[in-house]
């Protein structure tokens, strides 16, 4: 299972294990165990900032 502590889990819903729905466009992502691909996704395609939280990790990528 994900391990949801990465902000980008508040724009996406798990669909299975290697994929993720982004909230915002209904766009499915593919993942393989970092959310690298899904940080690229509303970075560059919603143009949304995700900052460091005492909560949560920063998302890398």
């Amino acid at each position: 299972m994900t391990n949801k502590r990465c902000k980008v889990w508040n724009y996406f819903t798990l669909v299975n294990i290697n994929e993720a729905k982004c909230t915002k466009c209904v766009k499915i992502v593919k993942f393989l165990g970092t959310t690298s691909g899904l940080c690229y996704h509303v970075k560059n395609v919603h143009n949304f900032t995700l900052n460091e939280d005492t909560n949560q990790q920063k998302c890398e990528g």
